[in-house]
C-alpha cells in the first residue's frame, strides 16, 4: 500500500489479529502418526 510503516493499514482498518483462529489452526495441523503420539504422550 505505500504506507511508511508495514502494519499502519492492519492498525487502522482493523481490531488486529485475534490469537484465537491461529491457535485453533495450529491446533489442527499434523506431523504424522509417530510424531503426533510422541507429541501427545509428552503434554503437560
Amino acid at each position: 500500500m505505500g504506507h511508511k510503516d508495514n502494519n499502519m493499514a492492519l492498525d487502522t482498518y482493523s481490531a488486529g489479529l485475534k490469537i484465537e483462529p491461529l491457535v485453533e489452526s495450529i491446533n489442527k495441523l499434523t506431523y504424522g502418526k509417530e510424531i503426533d503420539s510422541f507429541i501427545k504422550s509428552n503434554e503437560a
